[in-house]
């Protein structure tokens, strides 16, 4: 891991703490599940071309860390979605763009990362010419299944088809 990387993390898992304990709140427009901003997103919407859940660790108070490593295909998306509780994206290979409502797009590359506030709708695009690789981190309540981490809103889809970790 590199050093920029590793301090991203400590960065973000603080912001994830703050996101996850109420400390940070976002609400979003629900009247138009298929845009974001008014428009359609970029890219076609599909599952991950591979998820993983890393670990589910523990962290007392009746809370666990999750950590996925979600691949992403160039040109796709996922589809349009939002976190209950928020979380925290690191690109750990190839780059994305993340469009959230509310807010204008912004590109990460390699070892940057960025939080997705809870319940804002959101889409994150392999906006690159080869695999996006990222790690997902979320906390979530002892025994919540993995699968509740995101929830797909866009029109269209099956949340069970679309790359959420069992």
């Amino acid at each position: 891991m590199t050093e920029r990387l590793r301090q991203n993390s400590i960065f973000m898992l603080a912001l994830v703490a703050m996101v996850t304990t109420g400390s940070v709140q976002l609400s979003a427009d629900q009247s138009h599940y298929g845009h974001i901003n008014g428009a359609i997103p970029p890219g076609q919407p599909t599952s991950a071309y591979k998820i993983e859940l890393l670990t589910r660790s523990p962290l007392g108070d009746g809370q666990d860390l999750l950590v996925f490593r979600t691949t992403r295909l160039p040109g796709t998306r996922a589809p349009i979605h939002f976190h209950d509780h928020g979380g925290v994206t690191c690109v750990i290979e190839g780059e994305t763009t993340i469009r959230v409502e509310g807010k204008s797009p912004v590109r990460h590359v390699k070892d940057e990362c960025f939080v997705m506030p809870p319940g804002a709708h959101m889409a994150n695009f392999n906006s690159g010419p080869g695999l996006m690789v990222t790690h997902d981190i979320f906390v979530l309540k002892s025994g919540v299944p993995a699968a509740e981490a995101w929830r797909v809103v866009e029109p269209g889809f099956n949340p069970a088809e679309f790359g959420q970790a069992q």
